[in-house]
């Protein structure tokens, strides 16, 4: 996952016109502000892109026809003159380019001018701020690399990328891709295939209808109320899933996984972590598949599964709620066994579905739960 992050970063990079050092706070911290608002017809825009450099960006959908762009640049750490100077150089432009209108911040004059203007900034803090209302059916992407973005109410999908700030999403139709270096998701209301990206950050996705693709390097996953297929994976961090309405595929290699109330197959590994399921309920012929290197199952599952279980553990017990059929006949209830268990769910031995508990160091625990 990290080369997918580098690669953006090398992208983004590459496509500035130019790059500003760190900002540095210095004595004075005396803010100048100067604010721009201007209006573009859309007829014939079909696309927009945003790029900045530090500053927080805000997309909003309107039933209009107009776009609409404010700008707030705010500079501390100079002095007046030297603000207005910057201002006066630091242009947040835009171009057309057969339907793709791009929004993006330039140095205007020669190249010692914008040396100058970079050795200028690097004794400063310099922050563009930019709200921009758009037609709900234009299709939208925003980045900045210092900064956070918020979209709502867009029909056409979005994508927002930024090295080091949240991301919030609401009310958004059609795709949408998020990814972040260092930052927080937070996303409610869409329509769409979603697809989630972070380095380190925490993911929190609810009231979705839409296949998810979550993928978190170093933190944890949160995804409620949600219909479609999700595919979740986190190295170093939590799973929450809850009340999902398809199939779940979720690994995790130094967290544990929480699934609540979930309709369709369900596929979760964990190398250093528990997995706890409840109110699992299955299809016709869906399957349940737990494993886990080292940690402890516990398997919370609809009364009405029926078919082919397989619990085993090298290092622990397993205890069960079910009627369970061996191949020899023997029921067994709620006595707890050594560390093996194959046999029929609930007495049915032509039953479809499948359940899987694997753990090498750890206990499994199978419960027989009402179904709702």
């Amino acid at each position: 996952m990290k080369k997918y992050f580098i690669l953006f970063i090398l992208l983004f990079l590459a496509r500035e016109n130019f790059i500003f050092a760190s900002t540095q706070k210095t004595v004075s911290q005396q803010n100048f502000v100067r604010e721009h608002k201007e209006s573009i017809e859309a007829g014939g825009i079909s696309e927009i892109n945003i790029s900045i450099h530090s500053g927080n960006i805000s997309i909003a959908g309107s039933s209009g026809s107009e776009i609409t762009v404010t700008l707030r640049k705010t500079i501390s750490g100079q002095s007046k003159d030297v603000a207005d100077t910057l201002f006066d150089m630091i242009n947040f432009g835009y171009s057309n380019d057969s339907g793709l209108l791009t929004f993006r911040t330039k140095i205007n004059g020669t190249i010692d001018t914008i040396k100058r203007v970079n050795e200028l900034i690097k004794k400063s803090s310099f922050l563009t701020d930019v709200e921009i209302l758009v037609p709900q059916g234009l299709t939208v992407s925003a980045s900045s690399l210092k900064g956070d973005i918020r979209a709502y109410n867009l029909k056409n999908g979005v994508t927002a990328s930024t090295m080091s700030g949240n991301i919030n999403i609401e009310e958004v139709k059609n795709d949408i891709n998020v990814y972040a270096i260092k930052g927080n998701l937070y996303s409610t209301k869409t329509t769409g295939n979603f697809v989630a990206s972070l380095y380190e950050g925490k993911i929190s996705i609810k009231n979705v209808l839409g296949k998810i693709n979550a993928d978190n390097n170093k933190g944890d996953i949160i995804i409620t109320d949600a219909t479609g297929n999700i595919n979740s994976k986190s190295v170093s961090g939590d799973i929450f899933l809850s009340n999902i309405n398809g199939n779940i595929v979720s690994d995790s290699i130094k967290g544990k996984i929480r699934i609540n109330s979930s309709l369709g197959s369900l596929d979760a590994k964990s190398e250093k972590g528990s997995i706890e399921t409840r109110n699992i309920v299955l299809g016709e012929a869906d399957k349940l598949s737990l494993v886990s290197m080292d940690g402890d199952l516990s398997a919370g599952l609809s009364d009405s599964i029926s078919g082919n279980i397989n619990a085993t553990t090298k290092s622990g017990i397993i205890k069960n709620d079910f009627d369970i059929k061996t191949s020899s006949g023997t029921l067994i209830g709620l006595k707890p066994r050594s560390n093996s268990l194959v046999g029929f769910l609930n007495m049915e031995k032509n039953g479809k579905n499948e359940v899987l508990l694997t753990t090498i160091n750890g206990n499994i625990i199978l419960k027989k739960q009402k179904t709702k």
